[in-house]
């Protein structure tokens, strides 16, 4: 089991904005989680992802969430790198720590200790699913678009090899030429054993639905 929520509940003040939550989901599996907005689907990946209790903490925390039988809230979100992928719908700067993607390439090779050259092989297979990326890829991070950086993002994580990428509103900046090479990237990544957790407001097929409604996640 590669995460596991077990009785889940959190509240920013005194209104909850989920409620004993348990819910699984094993390798490589696609889910988009949607909901009215204000329901907390945000908030729910943030706290899968560690940025809550670690980063911002609100006043109610019950339960836990277990990354292969281990607690992201009761440990450091270092110990869980490179697993994790998550990129939000704002701010994709605090998630990129140089100001170019070749620092960020060489940032990476330093922590992970790879090859270059095996950076540079995956990157080109990222890049048969967005072929656009060869036409920014080389611009500095403060003079791309929003969704050139979230491209930039999902390509570092994916040189990092993550397992699990919890993406938020990720289809708001793209095209729809743009959403369909995504969709192809995410359906490969299901046949690499990797798990996508997908906040959106649209179902899209033939992925599994989850809804966050009236604090509780109904599965589609």
């Amino acid at each position: 089991m590669l995460l596991r929520i077990e009785n889940l509940t959190f509240a920013w003040l005194n209104d909850i904005l989920f409620d004993n939550i348990s819910i699984n989901v094993d390798n490589g599996e696609i889910i988009i989680l949607k909901g009215e907005n204000g329901c907390g689907k945000s908030t729910f990946l943030q706290i899968i992802a560690g940025m809550i209790p670690h980063f911002n903490r609100g006043r109610i925390l019950m339960g836990d969430v277990l990354i292969k039988e281990k607690s992201i809230i009761r440990s450091a979100p270092r110990t869980f790198f490179p697993e994790i992928a998550y990129l939000p719908e704002k701010n994709i700067e605090l998630f990129l720590f140089t100001e170019n993607l070749n620092e960020e390439i060489l940032l990476l090779q330093a922590i992970l200790n790879l090859e270059i050259r095996h950076l540079e092989d995956r990157k080109n297979n990222f890049i048969k699913f967005f072929p656009e990326l060869e036409n920014f890829q080389k611009l500095p991070f403060y003079l791309m678009k929003v969704s050139q950086k979230k491209l930039i993002l999902l390509l570092i994580y994916f040189l990092q090899d993550a397992k699990l990428f919890l993406l938020d509103e990720i289809f708001k900046s793209f095209t729809p030429d743009e959403s369909c090479q995504f969709i192809n990237f995410v359906m490969a990544g299901r046949q690499a054993g990797k798990t996508f957790l997908l906040v959106n407001h649209q179902e899209i097929e033939p992925f599994k639905t989850w809804e966050l409604k009236n604090k509780k996640i109904v599965q589609k």
